[in-house]
């Protein structure tokens, strides 16, 4: 049973938006478009193991994605989060398509287009969240339960290489392909209940009440200003040019798409990188709509919840999450 369900991040939605609405000449515009194709493919890896965890007994499992929590020192976030009567699997997602190496210097080296990197070694990368989540449900008067572990690779161009043929790496780190036979080993090894229903309902309560959403300020966090993002409706199809409103419909002069909701992408863009309320004159410079009277009939099609009343009026956006 999904008990917290997969969705794009607030932090993958806001980086998309400041990859879109940075012009491309400037200078950080590779950086956060990079960035963002990262945050996406992680996301892209979690969702490709929603059929296989489809295949789980809905009243064995309860599983949890992308919860992020608080221990004494800072945040951590698990990818996917398996928990059972029996025992509890912690999940590390890898989506890349490139040759990766762990060699015997405990490094992981990453091959793509002949170029070797360096990259923190899963293994370790998972033993850490094994440690923290263990310390949080301490911190939490939890009952004790066996905590098993795995860095799962989901894109199937990927090549794992175990130059020391340490069982250790072989036993922790799998293709996507052997996730659900790795589950039904953890069930035969672990036998014996170690939670009562009453304590899985009090983990999964605190487990939810204890998750707390990533935001932080983009544009303060690169040091950007309001003014240098793109302002206007973005075409949706081509992203090449802004769109122009005629007779009720966004059309794009570049690809000739047209759409009746574009307007709706540059509020999610608004709220995402700038704040969550807007009134009708930050609306009209942000679409680069003159007419106030045009906005106001925006306003009222989307029927967005507002706050405050004539000229102090503003209005709730909401986020698309795609």
């Amino acid at each position: 049973m999904i008990i917290k369900p997969l969705q794009a991040s607030h932090y993958l939605l806001q980086m998309e938006a400041l990859a879109r609405r940075l012009p491309t000449p400037h200078t950080l515009k590779d950086t956060i478009t990079s960035k963002a194709k990262r945050l996406r493919a992680g996301y892209i890896g979690e969702a490709s193991l929603e059929y296989p965890l489809q295949f789980l007994p809905q009243q064995t499992f309860l599983i949890f994605y992308n919860v992020r929590l608080k221990n004494e020192y800072d945040y951590f976030q698990i990818d996917i989060l398996i928990v059972s009567a029996n025992f509890i699997l912690i999940v590390e997602v890898k989506n890349i398509k490139d040759h990766v190496i762990f060699d015997e210097m405990g490094q992981a080296i990453r091959i793509s287009d002949h170029k070797k990197e360096a990259f923190t070694h899963p293994m370790y990368q998972i033993n850490l969240q094994h440690t923290r989540f263990l310390r949080w449900l301490r911190q939490h008067n939890l009952p004790p339960v066996p905590l098993e572990k795995l860095v799962v690779y989901t894109n199937p161009k990927t090549i794992l290489k175990n130059l020391t043929n340490d069982e250790k790496i072989s036993d922790l780190i799998i293709h996507k392909e052997k996730f659900l036979e790795k589950l039904n080993l953890f069930q035969e090894k672990y036998t014996k209940y170690c939670l009562s229903e009453d304590e899985i309902v009090q983990l999964s309560f605190r487990l939810t009440s204890s998750h707390i959403t990533k935001r932080i300020n983009v544009l303060e966090k690169y040091a950007l200003k309001e003014q240098e993002l793109i302002r206007g409706v973005l075409c949706l199809k081509c992203y090449a040019a802004k769109m122009y409103f005629h007779y009720g419909t966004w059309r794009c002069n570049s690809c000739y798409d047209q759409s009746k909701i574009a307007h709706r992408y540059a509020f999610s863009y608004y709220a995402l990188l700038i704040e969550p309320y807007i009134n009708n004159r930050q609306a009209r410079e942000f679409l680069e709509i003159s007419s106030p009277y045009m906005m106001k009939r925006l306003f009222k099609k989307e029927n967005l919840q507002s706050i405050g009343s004539t000229s102090g009026r503003k209005y709730k956006l909401e986020v698309i999450r795609t």
